[in-house]
């Protein structure tokens, strides 16, 4: 028999009402949780849209003042084509500038920007790069941002320990504007391929930009 916690009154809570109630609490606690996080996730996803779709018309209004595509996002900050640099920050990078990080491990092999970047981009890639990607589809990406995938590889969220243990391989969406200005979300899985020509990043760095088969040009 159980005995009541509160015998002398008669109206206590048995110790089981008491357990089942601190469970129901935690259970809609969790699921408060949860859904606040998934909440969070959609509000700077569509944030992140929404800075792509400014540097669309930033890169669209400098295509029609100059006559060519920029050589790269610092020229789009630089010279007045963006509101404010920090459009060049997705809301999901716990870097303060994934590709900046990125760019900075890889010397030589990518452009380093000067303002802080979450979004790759290949307006900085040889012509010959360039060609082969829009030979393959002509609404090619220019941008890309997978910080809302699942990351697949090793991670750190210390910026310092970026080299040798952030992800760069992923499962899940990425961002991609697109040269018409629109952004497409597309579902990829990146892993690294042997004998890889042309990227030396470990994968086929044209998946970033287009769903299209891209054969990279010879070195």
């Amino acid at each position: 028999m159980v005995k009541r916690l509160n015998a002398s009154s008669g109206a206590g809570f048995t110790l089981v009402e008491l357990l089942v109630s601190v469970f129901i609490v935690a259970v809609m606690v969790s699921l408060t949780f949860a859904a606040f996080q998934k909440s969070r996730q959609v509000s700077k996803r569509s944030g992140c849209i929404a800075q792509l779709r400014q540097l669309g018309e930033g890169i669209e209004v400098y295509e029609q003042d100059a006559g060519s595509l920029p050589q790269d996002f610092d020229l789009l900050a630089d010279t007045g084509y963006l509101a404010a640099p920090q459009i060049l920050l997705c809301p999901s990078d716990p870097f303060l500038g994934y590709f900046s990080e990125f760019a900075n491990c890889h010397q030589g092999g990518v452009r380093v920007p000067h303002h802080r970047q979450s979004y790759e981009t290949n307006l900085w890639w040889p012509q010959n790069m360039k060609t082969a990607l829009q030979q393959a589809d002509q609404n090619y990406g220019i941008a890309a941002c997978r910080l809302h995938a699942n990351r697949t590889e090793l991670f750190s969220s210390n910026p310092t320990q970026f080299c040798s243990k952030a992800w760069l391989m992923f499962d899940g969406p990425l961002l991609r504007l697109r040269k018409d200005g629109s952004v497409q979300t597309a579902r990829l899985t990146l892993r690294p391929e042997p004998n890889l020509q042309g990227s030396g990043l470990g994968f086929n760095v044209y998946w970033l930009y287009t769903d299209e088969k891209v054969e990279p040009p010879p070195p």
